[in-house]
């Protein structure tokens, strides 16, 4: 007996060495892996000053210590648009990790009173809820660049990445020596993201007055490169305006030429006059130097799409959609990207979850209006009109979008009247097109050259300014077929669709091309565009 106890213990001493050793790995399986990409969310900053008035510097703190995070390749870094949902949140954080698909948190809070700061900080595990690190900093408020530095190094050292000595010099960087026009800075940005007019304008007299106290602020300036552009493209400013944002973005990066933001913005104001082939590199750049840049990465994504390259631009908007997950911006771009693909059982899908969202979004309204019309779903156009007329009356666009509705579904007595209350508040192209045609309809020939002539002008005129748009070309050959030009006409289709036009779809139904629509060239440009299309999304779907 005593002869088979001995080997009976080695098996339990085994079996017990074993369970160890299993218990041990499975210990490590959840520690932090070098296999394993680090991904990180970093929770809004808690104020915890006396006054409570300082939530735009614990934002300003949550950002920028998300910056530069941001920095270090290889990392999934959420953005901070993405973050501020969680603000004063009873979520669990487990709960938080799997919306966002994260393998870590941090949580902290910022005291400030007078020139004295005290930051809590402390990086958890999600799968078991376990700190990984944790500190507290008790501070004068000059070394809040230091303290920043120095949660996203030691994070950086816990999770067993090793940083490069270009990651090291960038993160000891400071974004000023002056803490007065910081403060300015980030009370600016607080008033940027809000995306109002009024609010863009309160941003841009802060940033110009964050710049009295440093004039050689790069991040100031990039603020007011943003807000430049921002007055063009969502707030009916002149053109000009894009001109400032370029001046300042170019002097972001000429004060720091390693300095995403500062080409970011730029690539924006290139963007917004539609210089897509200045507004990429703009944007890659960015990127390159902040790989988690997640507006530069949308951004290059819209580039892409409006020059018809849909495969280009769809793992750009995969990547933004991971870094930036259920904000409305992301389920728009998955909705216009299958908008362009072809599949409107889809873009519908995507564009109305984005539409619950926000349901003002231009982009968004637009998108489904296009949806309906190019599938001949009217009646569901004429609905989606409406609506965005009830909630943005008397803007030009959005009336304008209502004419080619209601001339889509054939009443042009209703059209009319949307097309020239557009024109009264704003006449461009697209809207002139639209009332000329009209004219052209009822016999009214003189007043339909007038206005097709006088958009013939601007859209010329574009060109000249660089515009790449490719709907500018498809514009000036509907004037043409309106006018019966099929020649000229054939022209401009040619080079809107070089310049990246790819709906087919739509320009089978569209009411100013009725005049090319049964001749055999204009069935086989449709057929053209259909295969460059049915070609990329073959492309795309082996990637999905």
């Amino acid at each position: 007996m005593k002869k088979l106890f001995i080997p009976a213990l080695a098996v339990v001493a085994l079996v017990i060495a074993g369970v160890i050793i299993w218990q041990f790995l499975r210990q490590k399986e959840v520690a932090p892996l070098l296999s394993e990409k680090p991904s990180i969310a970093v929770l809004p900053f808690v104020d915890l000053s006396p006054q409570k008035d300082q939530e735009y510097f614990c934002d300003g703190m949550t950002d920028e210590i998300i910056s530069k995070l941001s920095m270090f390749k290889g990392w999934k870094v959420i953005p901070r648009t993405s973050m501020m949902r969680y603000k004063n949140t009873d979520k669990d954080i487990k709960e938080i990790g799997q919306e966002l698909d994260v393998a870590t948190l941090l949580e902290g809070s910022v005291r400030k009173e007078r020139d004295d700061i005290r930051v809590n900080a402390k990086l958890i595990r999600i799968k078991d809820s376990i700190p990984l690190w944790s500190d507290t900093y008790e501070k004068k408020l000059e070394s809040v660049f230091a303290i920043q530095s120095d949660v996203a190094e030691k994070i950086a050292n816990t999770l067993q990445v090793e940083l490069s000595p270009e990651e090291k010099e960038q993160l000891a960087k400071k974004p000023t020596e002056n803490l007065t026009a910081y403060d300015y800075y980030l009370r600016g940005r607080e008033y940027y993201v809000r995306y109002r007019k009024q609010d863009n304008e309160r941003a841009i007299e802060l940033f110009k007055k964050a710049l009295e106290f440093d004039p050689d602020f790069p991040l100031a300036y990039s603020g007011l490169g943003d807000s430049y552009a921002q007055r063009t493209l969502r707030f009916g400013f002149p053109q000009t305006w894009l001109d400032e944002s370029i001046t300042a973005s170019e002097k972001a990066i000429a004060l720091n030429p390693d300095f995403s933001e500062g080409y970011k913005a730029l690539g924006l104001a290139y963007i917004s006059k539609r210089w897509y082939r200045k507004a990429i590199p703009a944007n890659r750049k960015a990127i390159e130097l902040n790989p988690n840049n997640w507006q530069a990465i949308g951004n290059l994504g819209w580039c892409y799409f409006n020059r018809g390259e849909f495969d280009k631009a769809v793992p750009l908007w995969k990547r933004h959609s991971l870094l930036a997950p259920k904000l409305p911006f992301s389920l728009l771009q998955i909705g216009w990207m299958y908008l362009g693909l072809d599949d409107y059982v889809e873009a519908e899908k995507w564009l109305n979850n984005a539409s619950e969202l926000q349901p003002h979004n231009f982009d968004v309204n637009e998108g489904l209006i296009i949806c309906y019309l190019a599938q001949g779903k009217y009646q569901q156009a004429v609905e989606r009109s409406q609506k965005w007329l009830l909630m943005v009356p008397n803007n030009s666009d959005v009336l304008r979008y209502a004419g080619l509705v209601a001339l889509f579904a054939g009443n042009f007595e209703q059209a009319q009247i949307y097309y020239r209350n557009s024109i009264d508040i704003y006449s461009t192209w697209q809207n002139l097109i639209g009332l000329g045609y009209i004219y052209w309809k009822n016999g009214q020939l003189d007043e339909a050259r007038k206005l097709l002539n006088e958009n013939l002008i601007l859209c010329q005129k574009q060109l000249e300014q660089g515009d790449e748009n490719p709907d500018v070309p498809y514009n000036i050959a509907a004037i043409n077929a309106i006018q019966g030009n099929k020649e000229e006409a054939y022209k401009w289709l040619n080079k809107a669709i070089d310049a990246g036009w790819r709906d087919f779809r739509l320009g089978i139904r569209e009411p100013f091309l009725e005049n090319l629509r049964e001749d055999e060239q204009f069935k086989q440009m449709m057929a053209q565009v259909k295969a460059i299309v049915d070609e990329m999304r073959k492309r795309v779907e082996k990637e999905l």
